[in-house]
């Protein structure tokens, strides 16, 4: 008897198993549409970022500019907490130095700058940012060191935009199977 209630017990927890898993295969509709929805967004907006906004540019592609400088202010606050510093011009509008150049960057010389000093740049030509500053041919942040940093934003950058993908592709082979309910 005692054989007979384990079996029918281990049968019971068996369907009970098969249940949850089969409530697991399948995806709401309003879950995959939205899904869907979140991954093309977020996929599209990282891919614009990487390949236009902070993509690798050689010497010949960036913007060259003579600027008379003012300060800098290193930015602590805010929700941009991306950019270490925000250079001022008094002729030019500032210009911000990305935050992955930060340990390329003499600060002990910026600091020693004074105000009303030209400034020689080499500009990102669609983010603006300063990728090369030099003062009488002494370099404050090189171009070669500051693309250094693109290497790293463009592994982290495709591997968000692989994920987001990922998710789009899973929703679509959800859609295919009939998955969604």
């Amino acid at each position: 008897m005692k054989k007979i209630w384990n079996v029918a017990k281990k049968q019971r927890g068996a369907r009970k198993r098969k249940e949850e898993k089969d409530y697991l295969k399948y995806i709401p509709w309003e879950a995959a549409i939205f899904l869907l929805i979140v991954g093309i967004y977020f996929g599209f907006i990282l891919t614009y970022s990487l390949y236009y906004i902070h993509g690798f540019v050689t010497i010949e592609e960036t913007e060259q500019l003579t600027a008379i400088y003012l300060s800098y202010k290193e930015a602590v606050t805010g929700l941009r907490i991306d950019v270490p510093a925000v250079v001022h011009f008094s002729d030019t509008e500032d210009k911000e130095i990305p935050s992955a150049c930060s340990p390329y960057v003499n600060w002990n010389r910026l600091d020693e700058i004074q105000p009303g000093t030209a400034m020689h740049l080499r500009l990102h030509p669609h983010s603006h940012e300063i990728l090369e500053m030099k003062i009488n041919n002494e370099y404050i942040l090189k171009f070669e060191d500051s693309q250094k940093y693109s290497w790293l934003e463009t592994v982290l950058s495709l591997m968000i935009t692989g994920f987001f993908y990922w998710i789009v592709i899973y929703i679509i082979i959800k859609i295919i199977r009939k998955e969604i309910i």
